[in-house]
């Protein structure tokens, strides 16, 4: 079983299948993906720590020091230090935008929707809204685009 599979509750993988299929009557899959979204944001904004440490790895056809694991201490909203978890090295400047923050998170699905990517799934922790598994497929019959995340630390305050 994937850590997609375990981390989602049965609800929570209800809530991301019937908002990337959506349902009769009701909001399109769009609306229910970003109404997901919106949610998430309004828990996280409630919940956030003043400066926390999280840490995340980016599931993408691309090279090692792009997809970590790395640790990431925020101060607000913005990075203050990215350190790749295994090695605690530095992540080089030209690599940290790789690794956002959980705001940045929440950016990287929206622009995702606003771009209208073939498909975005997402499972939100249910009492934080932090982003703890993203899967985007921008275009369907195209290889190599597809991006992820997965929060491998749980944000905690620093």
């Amino acid at each position: 079983m994937g850590r997609f599979d375990r981390v989602a509750s049965g609800v929570g993988r209800a809530v991301v299948l019937l908002a990337a299929i959506g349902c009769g009557g009701g909001l399109g899959p769009q609306e229910e993906l970003r109404e997901d979204l919106e949610r998430a944001r309004q828990k996280w904004d409630a919940s956030r720590p003043a400066t926390y440490v999280y840490a995340i790895e980016r599931l993408c056809f691309c090279l090692d020091e792009w997809r970590g694991p790395a640790r990431i201490t925020v101060v607000g909203v913005d990075p203050t230090e990215r350190v790749y978890v295994d090695t605690g090295d530095p992540v080089p400047m030209q690599a940290e935008d790789a690794f956002p923050s959980v705001d940045g998170l929440f950016a990287i699905i929206e622009d995702a929707l606003d771009k209208d990517a073939h498909s975005v799934e997402v499972i939100y922790d249910p009492s934080t809204g932090v982003p703890l598994e993203i899967r985007i497929d921008y275009i369907e019959l195209a290889i190599d685009e597809e991006l992820g995340f997965d929060v491998v630390e749980q944000p905690t305050g620093a």
